[in-house]
This record gives structure tokens, sequence and C-alpha cells, in this order.
């Protein structure tokens, strides 16, 4: 287990991390769009195992001195520990992120990471929404606003650290239950 994050005024890493094999080359598009801003830090991206053309990719960039790809990851909690911000997909890395408290901006794209209503601001997570319908634009201002935002990554950081992730069986088993609750008294 990771300790909690400890969010500074400092920016000096940035993780983009989409799960699967980012068929929509996600990581690739958010890493040009981060590189066209005035962020000058540390970037590192970490590939899933069924990246297409991950020689390609890394070619691209392997120049850059800000910029690390890694596929096959073993200690990924390490990375998002570094991290300042997280970069994903709304899948199951967001819960990850939420535990060690890691400001995060994600994006759907699919309709079961649509479904996932974990991901929204309540939780601390700037959600993007679907990434089919977001433009480059869009997703370099919300990502200068959080990198040029101290008060707002404190704030994602503490609505994640509010979440209780230790009883997380018992959270769910109570959520089922009031569940059938409600059905049953429908009936």
């Amino acid at each position: 287990f990771q300790p909690c994050k400890v969010i500074t005024q400092d920016l000096n890493n940035i993780l983009i991390m989409i799960d699967g094999n980012d068929p929509k080359r996600l990581s690739e598009k958010f890493l040009a769009a981060i590189l066209s801003t005035t962020y000058e830090k540390k970037i590192n991206i970490i590939l899933g195992r069924g990246y297409e053309n991950i020689e390609q990719f890394i070619s691209k960039y392997e120049t850059n001195p800000l910029v690390q790809i890694y596929q096959n990851v073993s200690n990924v909690s390490d990375f998002m520990f570094k991290a300042d911000i997280l970069i994903t997909s709304a899948s199951k890395i967001m819960y990850d992120a939420s535990s060690l408290g890691i400001p995060t901006i994600c994006v759907y794209q699919n309709d079961l990471e649509a479904s996932h209503v974990f991901a929204n601001n309540v939780n601390g997570i700037l959600n993007l929404g679907d990434v089919d319908s977001l433009t480059k634009q869009e997703f370099i201002d919300q990502f200068l606003e959080l990198v040029n935002n101290y008060e707002l990554r404190v704030d994602m950081h503490k609505k994640m650290r509010s979440i209780d992730f230790k009883h997380g069986y018992e959270n769910i088993c109570a959520v089922v239950k009031e569940e059938y609750r409600k059905k049953k008294k429908k009936k």
C-alpha cells in the first residue's frame, strides 16, 4: 500500500494511463495536447500490453526529455503516487487514484465507462465526458485550469480522501441491501 499523496503547489509529474489497449490512442492525443501547452515538466505514459504500434509512439517522442513511455509496468502504484495529476479513462484506475488522493482528469471512451457513476466531481474527479465529443482545446483548457489551480487540486484530493475505501465490501453490501428493500417495498 502507498501512503496518501501530499498535494503541493509545484507540479513536476503528469501521468497518462488509459485502461486496456487504448484503441482510440488517447495516450498519444493527450500527450500531444499537453505538449502544445506551457506545461514543461515530466510526463509519464503507461501503456497497456495490447497497445498497437508502440514502437512508432516511442520513436516519435524519444528525443523529448520530458516524456517517458512505459509498457508492462508492475509497479503502477509507484508511478501513480509520484504523479501530481493523472489523466485516465473512466475505469478501475479512478479508484486507485482516488484511494491515493491524486487529482484526476478522466474521459469515457465507451458505454461501459460512461456508466461508471463514480467518475464525478462529488468524488473529486474531473470528468470531461465522452472523448468523442471532447475537443483538443476543451481538454487543454481543463488541464491548464487544474495545473494552475492549487486550491482545486487540494479540493479534489480532500474529496477523494473522504471516501471510505477500507470498508468497500461492507459498503457494497449495504447498498445492495438498501436497493433490495426499496424493490421489495414497491411490490
